[in-house]
């Protein structure tokens, strides 16, 4: 009664916290999305490469030598350009079109979360609410709302990864019920070609896959007969599909595009890698959501006690996920890297924090091993986890400078802030509508009479084809004339990243169509 009690205590301000912080998600979607004009350093370079496929540039020339035109370098796989292309023939707004698959994959990616966490004990009104719990404290991540609403690969594949898992843990679980015939892989199938969309998406999200395919390996290794039969056949599947899959589309971009699809999506990426800038980003994220890290520690520390390898089999999966995330989130110290590197991280925590509470939760009367005294102490984990996750939720990081027109944290500390404060997320709301509306006044006087890229078989694209030297000449005497007139040709047609903030408005408002404001 006093712990039933307790997590009543506990859940009705998380509740109040996390539909203030949806509301503040929703809030930052709709300003963005009205928004006409680039607001991330990635935002430019895949708008202009979206551009060159609505001209008509086939998807394998964009991978050709950089050395010529269109002289781009792609450091992503080509999914979400063709996706972004695609949806742009239907509104004509290539900037719109890559954040609303943006804003989709965010949402896709809370409801895989909903649907992993209601997987660790499908039935009961428990269940349900933590898993809805787990999708809401999604929305409340700084890096997911900022990444929502930007023109990035990130969430996209994050979440076709996130609902990979669901199907192997699916497959996995149900396995005693289905029939073990070669037909009854069709999940991990699905699986398999989720993952290989996820990884040409962004090949650096190995969290997924790396995860379900250790999973599987244990259960073929470890597993009892039946069990093991079922996971051979998957891993074999799964294995089949991504090795064989991934080497027909990687041998086909690298023959179409000449041998250079390698540089730009490996050798271009391959920054250098410094432990004082990932130590930075690490402390950033540990001094705001430490809660969470320690909930999650908590889950996965209780699931180890002797007596609870019926949990512990439960939570292998999301915990296995967890760790490889951990891993790839090291990545954020290359130079260029950013917070996204954390979002499978975060995804994996709040996973392996849901399906915890779920099996605690229910107390040693329901939990699956009634007969262990470990889960009377286990079941105190739930108002504990609770608990962390509301104080994880108390402080949130500005995402602008509240004095000046800038990001906050540029050029100088910008501590965390009371989320229900002075400063609270009502502010940073009401300073980034005014910040926007800032930016959109001193924009509007660029030009918005840029016309569309043309088509390469068009005769103004031919006379385009000038050495780099001349385009470089060309767009420099435009600059200055940029404000004042439609830009010239030259300037108009080859928006390469970075040339200028003026060169980048332009390509902005010939690809969207747009009028100043």
């Amino acid at each position: 009664m006093l712990r039933r009690g307790l997590i009543f205590l506990l859940t009705v301000p998380l509740l109040a916290l996390l539909s203030w912080y949806l509301w503040y998600f929703a809030a930052h979607i709709t300003m963005l999305l009205a928004y006409g004009y680039p607001l991330d350093y990635g935002e430019g370079p895949l708008l202009a490469q979206v551009q060159q496929l609505r001209a008509g540039t086939p998807i394998w020339s964009l991978y050709a030598d950089p050395d010529q035109p269109p002289f781009l370098i792609i450091n992503y796989p080509p999914l979400f350009l063709l996706l972004s292309a695609t949806l742009a023939e239907f509104n004509d707004a290539i900037l719109l079109s890559g954040r609303l698959i943006s804003t989709l994959s965010a949402i896709g990616a809370g409801l895989a979360l909903f649907a992993l966490v209601l997987s660790a004990k499908p039935r009961g009104a428990i269940a349900f609410f933590v898993a809805a719990l787990a999708a809401l404290y999604w929305f409340s991540v700084p890096i997911v709302r900022e990444w929502a609403a930007l023109l990035r690969v990130d969430l996209l594949g994050v979440c076709l990864g996130l609902w990979a898992l669901w199907l192997a843990g699916r497959r996995t679980e149900n396995q005693e019920r289905s029939s073990q015939s070669w037909r009854a892989l069709g999940p991990t199938v699905a699986a398999a070609l989720l993952l290989l969309l996820s990884l040409f998406t962004k090949p650096s999200l190995i969290a997924a896959p790396a995860a379900i395919v250790l999973w599987l390996g244990w259960h073929a290794w470890r597993g009892e007969r039946i069990q093991r039969m079922t996971a051979q056949r998957s891993l074999t599947v799964l294995l089949g599909v991504l090795l064989l899959g991934g080497a027909v589309l990687f041998g086909v971009l690298q023959l179409t595009s000449g041998g250079w699809f390698a540089l730009h999506v490996v050798a271009a990426n391959a920054n250098s890698w410094q432990a004082a800038l990932a130590w930075g980003f690490w402390q950033q994220q540990l001094q705001l959501r430490w809660p969470l890290f320690v909930a999650a520690g908590v889950v996965f520390v209780l699931s180890l006690l002797p007596n609870n390898r019926p949990i512990a089999r439960r939570i292998a999966l999301p915990a296995l996920y967890t760790a490889f995330a951990a891993l790839g989130a090291l990545g954020v110290g290359k130079v260029g890297a950013y917070n996204n590197y954390f979002l499978e991280l975060y995804a994996g925590l709040i996973w392996l924090v849901g399906a915890g509470l779920v099996l605690f939760a229910h107390g040693p009367a329901q939990a699956p091993s009634t007969e262990h005294r470990a889960l009377t102490k286990g079941s105190w984990a739930a108002p504990l986890c609770y608990a962390l996750l509301l104080g994880s939720l108390l402080y949130y990081p500005p995402l602008w400078d509240s004095a000046e027109l800038r990001p906050a944290g540029l050029t100088a500390p910008s501590p965390p802030r009371l989320a229900v404060g002075t400063y609270g997320l009502h502010r940073d709301s009401a300073r980034q509508a005014d910040v926007l509306a800032a930016l959109s006044r001193v924009q509007a006087p660029w030009p918005a009479r840029c016309a569309p890229a043309p088509h390469r078989s068009s005769p103004t694209y031919r006379a385009l084809r000038l050495p780099m030297a001349s385009v470089h000449a060309r767009r420099s005497s435009s600059i200055a004339n940029c404000s004042t007139r439609a830009a010239p040709t030259s300037a108009r047609y080859w928006p390469i990243w970075p040339m200028g903030r003026s060169i980048s408005r332009c390509s902005t408002h010939s690809v969207t169509g747009s009028r100043p404001r």
